[in-house]
This record gives structure tokens, C-alpha cells and sequence, in this order.
């Protein structure tokens, strides 16, 4: 007599009483700073599929559905591209029935060393930051106008630094530069440089997350602070505000260092 055969004690088609009516999918929900080729492998009591989701490059979410012809056992979603860093890729899988999601098996960031699976394993992060680390050049204001930068929409900032330069028209003034951080509405934070600049003169500008206004000031560079954990959500506005600025004053374009965050719509 041959040995039982053990089977594991999983949902399939045929368990279910609605089996011949019902149409299985997984769908794909990415979101994305670049575009992309993802892949999407797994099982079900039918056999091995493999699928290709290309993600968009807006940050905008892209919605893609694959037929499975059962209940899947195991799905894991990979970066096939390789181009992912750590932050540039969320992922959600769903598992539906005739179109509707029933549920959500898994979801995460995904790049080309971590992946997201489902069942769940305990997979980690090569590193401690869960947000992409992206260097962002503003746009020049032109002589006489403020800095005037804004997050996008979809994602959210943490903001670890920003530099500019400023140079000061021969008109007599003794200028403050402050940074506010506003939603075009309420002013939430005013935070004023450690010194101020008169005319004629050329300085740096450098906010730094948890710097203190105690950082002595060298040559042309004038340091300020940024508090810890600074989280940006979209439409926040990042602006100078400076005391008796003159039509001739000229702002660089700032640049800054945040860690970027992909926010769902």
C-alpha cells in the first residue's frame, strides 16, 4: 500500500461553493519616483506564474491586474531592474475575486536587495532609512523675490538641510533672512538666520537638522538650524522671509537634502 500523501491545508477553487463563477487576480499597485520593470512570481495549485509590472515615474499610483487561475499559495514581488535604491519603489499586492480586492497580501518598499512577499517573511532593509535620500535644486527666484519652493504632491519630506546664496544691492540695509515653513495659510515655523547681512555682500546660507544657532559662522557661510524630525507633508511651501530685503537682493536657487517618503493618493 503505497504512503499518504500529506497536503496542506490551503484555500483553493474547489473548496469554494461559487468556484465556477469566480475570476482570480492579483493586482499591482506601484508607486514610483522612476520608471521601472518589477516582477512578480509565484504558485498556486495550478502551477508557476510570472508576471511584469513597469512602474510609472510621477509618483503617481499604477493599478495593474494579472489573471491566476486559483487561489495563490506563494507571490513574491522583485526589482527585475536592479535601479531601485532604498525609498524609489512602494509596492501594494491585492488579491481579488471577479475584479474586487478581498485582500491585501503584502506591501512595502522594494528595491534591488530587499523584495516584498506574501505569506509574510521577515525580510529587512540593508539600511536604517526608510526613505529615498534625494538632493533637490529649487528653482532662482530672480533680483528682489523670495525663495519659494513646494512639495509635490504624493510625497512627503523630511527635511535634513537646505543652502543658498545671498547677494546684497549697494542699498543700505541691514537684512534677516528667515526660513518659514507654511501650507499657504498658517505660518508653523520661522526659523531666523544667526546673523544678518548688510549691503554689498555675498553670503552662504546653510540650515542644517539639528544645528544650533550657537554654530559659529565661517568666512561667507552663515549657519542655522532645523529641527529634528522636520516631516513635510504635500503643499507644504518652504520660503525666505527677510527683514528689508531690496529690489536689487538676489537669491540663488536653494538646494536641498530631504528624505523622501512615497505617499498614497
Amino acid at each position: 500500500m503505497p504512503p499518504k500523501i500529506l497536503t496542506l491545508p490551503v484555500v483553493t477553487r474547489d473548496i469554494l461553493n461559487f468556484k465556477q463563477g469566480a475570476t482570480y487576480s492579483l493586482i499591482v499597485q506601484s508607486q514610483s519616483i522612476s520608471a521601472g520593470t518589477i516582477t512578480i512570481r509565484g504558485a498556486t495549485t495550478a502551477g508557476l506564474f510570472v508576471f511584469q509590472h513597469t512602474a510609472l515615474s510621477t509618483r503617481a499610483i499604477k493599478s495593474e491586474s494579472f489573471s491566476i487561475p486559483d487561489v495563490p499559495l506563494w507571490v513574491s514581488v522583485i526589482d527585475s531592474s536592479n535601479i531601485y535604491s532604498n525609498g524609489g519603489l512602494f509596492i501594494r499586492l491585492n488579491f481579488a475575486i471577479n475584479g474586487d480586492i478581498i485582500q491585501q497580501l503584502a506591501s512595502g518598499y522594494v528595491n534591488g536587495g530587499s523584495g516584498i512577499s506574501w505569506p509574510s517573511t521577515n525580510l529587512k532593509s540593508p539600511t536604517p532609512i526608510a526613505g529615498q535620500l534625494r538632493t533637490i535644486v529649487g528653482t532662482n527666484p530672480g533680483a528682489g523675490v523670495e525663495i519659494s519652493e513646494t512639495v509635490p504632491a504624493n510625497v512627503m519630506w523630511k527635511l535634513k538641510s537646505i543652502r543658498f546664496t545671498l547677494v546684497t544691492a549697494v542699498t543700505a540695509a541691514t537684512r534677516r533672512v528667515h526660513l518659514t515653513l507654511t501650507d499657504d495659510i498658517t505660518l508653523f515655523i520661522d526659523l531666523s538666520a544667526s546673523t544678518s547681512q548688510i549691503a554689498s555682500l555675498t553670503r552662504s546660507y546653510n540650515l542644517l537638522e539639528g544645528a544650533t544657532n550657537e554654530l559659529a559662522n565661517i568666512d561667507n557661510e552663515i549657519y542655522g538650524f532645523i529641527p529634528f524630525d522636520t516631516y513635510l507633508m504635500p503643499n507644504t511651501i518652504l520660503a525666505t522671509l527677510t527683514t528689508l530685503l531690496q529690489a536689487g537682493d538676489d537669491f540663488s536657487a536653494p538646494t536641498m537634502w530631504v528624505e523622501e517618503y512615497l505617499l498614497p493618493v
